[in-house]
């Protein structure tokens, strides 16, 4: 199989519209998603911020270690995941008040939205005859 890397909204665009063709069809399962260094440091220490919080679901932040480690993997692991790392660092900075936390999301953001913040590679298919 080959690879291509494709932006951000190159896949936003194959996987947000009907399919046009089998040339375009993309599977978010099989889209791997690469963090950068800085946005793996920043969630890293979001990690670290949150590590000990009474309020901050387990799960949650077994799977924020998770990324830490090994990242996200699959596009459809980051769409899904992330919103649920949201929630629950937001209900942690709202019931605590750490600085450290909100200092660490922000920067999440911040390097999320960085033009090399990640990048995003999809196995190519044979066009189907």
């Amino acid at each position: 199989m080959r690879y291509k890397e494709f932006s951000f909204i190159e896949v936003w665009n194959l996987v947000s519209t009907h399919h046009r063709s089998r040339a375009t069809e993309l599977n978010p399962i099989e889209i791997e998603i690469h963090f950068s260094p800085r946005l793996m440091q920043a969630f890293k220490d979001l990690s670290a911020a949150v590590h000990f919080s009474e309020h901050f679901s387990p799960e949650i932040r077994m799977n924020l270690e998770d990324w830490v480690t090994k990242g996200p993997r699959s596009l459809h692991s980051a769409l899904t995941g992330l919103p649920s790392i949201a929630e629950e660092t937001i209900k942690h900075i709202a019931a605590t008040g750490d600085q450290r936390a909100q200092e660490a999301w922000d920067n999440v953001d911040i390097q999320m939205r960085e033009k090399n913040g990640f990048t995003l590679t999809a196995k190519v298919r044979a066009k189907e005859k």
